[in-house]
């Protein structure tokens, strides 16, 4: 019991390390882009964000390469699923705001989601796209495509490598204010890597990370929507988001379970590879 359970913290620890390893040349790569709009103009330099993802996808190759000893063809991470991937996680994402919006506003009738009227300027959506964009690449390519991934590569159980990946995901985002608004991250943290747990395809959280972010990125800058009074009740905007994301984590293990049960996610926990079948 004592030697499993040392070599259960030895394996959080390597790998918790050999992600952090892996953040630090995300930081390094993410540079050349950091400094783009001030060489190449605004609209330039943050349009040169969308060859950001490419430069990620072949750090995380390399790590996958160099830690767990995976080659391109056993990681089955195709261009083509990860557009699949995207596709199908953006619809999630989009159920997740538009559910999580709909609950506040049936709480609390005060808040409720309208037309800014307010396009943005061509600049304003730019430098929104763009950083959304790396965002949800960056974080979800190191915490559900390498972290979680190479958790369950080793054996840690499937709870506990997703709730192991998102503590680890929550902690990155510690200095978001109001501190309790952490909740709401740690809840987003368990579907993303639920989602990628059910999909097996980096590409589904990926795309529900852009979709959330997004949405609310547009609301909170007044572009296309905005949640009116909201400002007043930012707690029970938070748990309802805890609620909606939770409870949509629990739809897609309830999807998943069959195929557990038949053995078709079981290679997960091998320390083998991802199946074919088409990860928040």
């Amino acid at each position: 019991m004592r030697e499993s359970l040392l070599s259960y913290v030895k394996t959080l620890s390597i790998v918790t390390v050999q992600s952090a390893l892996l953040f630090i040349a995300m930081l390094l790569a993410f540079l050349p882009f950091a400094h783009a709009p001030g060489v190449l103009g605004i609209t330039g330099g943050y349009l040169a964000y969308s060859l950001y993802p490419v430069l990620l996808y072949l750090l995380l190759i390399v790590a996958h390469r160099g830690f767990n000893r995976l080659s391109v063809a056993d990681l089955r991470c195709s261009w083509w699923r990860l557009l699949a991937g995207i596709v199908a996680g953006v619809a999630i994402g989009a159920i997740a705001v538009l559910a999580s919006v709909a609950l506040i506003a049936f709480w609390l009738p005060e808040v409720s989601l309208e037309l800014s009227g307010q396009s943005g300027s061509p600049q304003e959506w730019v430098i929104l796209l763009a950083n959304v964009w790396q965002t949800a690449f960056s974080e979800e390519f190191l915490f559900r495509g390498f972290l979680l991934f190479t958790l369950l590569h080793r054996g840690i159980r499937q709870h506990s490598a997703v709730m192991w990946s998102t503590l680890i995901f929550t902690c990155v985002h510690f200095a978001v204010k109001p501190p309790w608004w952490l909740f709401s991250t740690a809840a987003a943290g368990a579907l993303l890597g639920y989602l990628y747990v059910t999909s097996a395809n980096i590409g589904a959280p990926v795309g529900c990370h852009l979709a959330i972010n997004l949405v609310f990125g547009l609301i909170n800058r007044g572009i296309l929507l905005q949640l009116n009074g909201a400002e007043n009740h930012l707690l029970a905007v938070m748990i309802s988001q805890c609620v909606v994301y939770l409870v949509i984590a629990q739809f897609v293990m309830l999807f998943h379970r069959p195929q557990v049960r038949a053995g078709g996610m079981l290679e997960l926990h091998s320390g083998t590879l991802l199946p074919d079948e088409a990860q928040i």
